[in-house]
Parts: structure tokens; C-alpha cells; sequence
């Protein structure tokens, strides 16, 4: 597993980043005990131009808002930002 430049070493891009920025937000109240799951679909963030295996670190940034202050949306009152990566297996197409 390797970190992933941008381009191979005779400059040619190892994968084309999409124009993505990250979707539409949305509030989501959680009673005690609820938890929240979200999934992201790679190939709508990136198209990979070689097998090989890449790490991909994902970010999700979190702000916690008063669900009375202007429908959810009124000033936040916390934030955190969570990271973590993993591998990600590209291989060749089946012929």
C-alpha cells in the first residue's frame, strides 16, 4: 500500500478527480442511543487509471446545530472534524 501521487513518473495523472463537493447537506436529528452511517461511492470521486492498491483518506466534517435555532440550520455550536483511511484493491479488468 503507498500513498498516491498525483502522476506517474513520466507525468501522466494516475487518476482523474471528479467534480464533486461533496453533495447536498443535510440535517439529521439522532435520538439518545442513534447512531449515523453514511457511505460514499468512489467511483463518483474518482476514476482510477491503473490496478494497484491505493489508501484513500476520507474526511467528514461534523457540526452539531440546536434543531430550534432556524429549522437546524442557525449558528453551530460544535464541530469536529473525523479522518481514517484504507486500501483500496484495483484490479485489471477481466478479459
Amino acid at each position: 500500500m503507498m500513498n498516491v501521487p498525483f502522476f506517474d513518473p513520466l507525468f501522466r495523472p494516475l487518476f482523474r478527480p471528479s467534480v464533486n463537493f461533496g453533495g447536498i447537506a443535510s440535517n439529521r436529528t439522532l435520538k439518545p442511543g442513534e447512531s449515523f452511517t453514511a457511505s460514499v461511492a468512489l467511483d463518483k470521486w474518482f476514476t482510477f487509471l491503473e490496478p494497484d492498491t491505493y489508501r484513500v483518506t476520507g474526511m467528514y466534517e461534523l457540526e452539531l446545530y440546536d434543531p430550534n435555532e432556524q429549522g437546524g440550520f442557525g449558528r453551530a455550536i460544535w464541530s469536529d472534524l473525523v479522518a481514517g483511511d484504507c486500501p483500496v484493491i484495483v484490479r485489471p479488468k477481466a478479459e
